[in-house]
């Protein structure tokens, strides 16, 4: 699982960098519409950055051989982590 674990370290930092682009796009959406536009697009980009390593790292998880319960277990609640933070970066990027 240490490679599941890279790809899971990836998706969060992607998803990291999405709620703190829809933070900047927050603070600047009435005072620099323009920034906030660009905030907009990074964050989207790191959501659909987060969504390929997502799909990877679920095809690696799909290949193996074996997984144990307690690694199905912690690879669903990085995906249930994943549609989480998801949805909050698309809600804050909606408001």
């Amino acid at each position: 699982m240490k490679m599941v674990q890279r790809y899971i370290d990836s998706m969060c930092e992607e998803l990291d960098g999405a709620k703190e682009y829809a933070e900047y796009y927050i603070i600047y959406k009435n005072s620099h519409p323009q920034w906030a536009k660009m905030y907009s697009k990074m964050a989207e980009d790191e959501l659909t950055h987060a969504d390929y390593v997502r799909t990877m790292a679920q095809e690696f998880v799909d290949g193996l051989s074996y997984v144990s319960d307690k690694d199905k277990d912690y690879w669903k609640m990085a995906i249930d982590y994943f549609a989480d933070m998801t949805a909050k970066a698309k809600l804050m990027l909606s408001k």
